[in-house]
């Protein structure tokens, strides 16, 4: 690829990659999980963007490069957006502790969606810290 096409595709990034903080900044994170109709971009293609700018980055930036592992990290809040509505209706069942409640089975399935978020967000930390070749921030590990 020439320099003029590569540049484009770092430009190309960067607007996903505003698109993609400016909803961040107006979401919640939960348990519950986020409705993945807020993300501004399909997901594959925010990852996209979050690895050529890692890789650009390189060594540089380490408060920018930690931001973009979170960002990353964090996509794995974004579930379709049924299941975002049955966890959050689960964790009012779960909230109001009403032994009598008949929807203890929506809280069943909030604790689901939960392990799951939970499971992704772990898978997508250790994708990125392959690809960086190295540990990510708040692992634990190192080289």
């Amino acid at each position: 690829m020439d320099e003029a096409g590569h540049e484009a595709k770092v430009r190309a990034a960067e607007k996903i990659l505003n698109d993609y903080g400016a909803v961040l900044s107006e979401v919640t994170p939960s348990v519950s999980g986020v409705p993945a109709s807020l993300l501004p971009h399909d997901r594959d293609t925010i990852k996209e963007a979050i690895q050529l700018l890692l890789w650009e980055l390189g060594d540089g930036d380490e408060r920018l490069r930690d931001g973009l592992i979170q960002g990353y990290v964090f996509l794995g809040q974004f579930i379709p957006d049924h299941e975002a509505t049955a966890a959050a209706q689960g964790q009012q069942v779960l909230r109001s502790a009403d032994p009598e409640s008949d929807d203890w089975a929506q809280a069943d399935q909030a604790a689901r969606v939960a392990n799951r978020i939970k499971l992704d967000m772990e898978s997508l930390l250790e994708e990125i810290t392959l690809l960086l070749g190295h540990d990510a921030p708040g692992t634990g590990r190192s080289d």
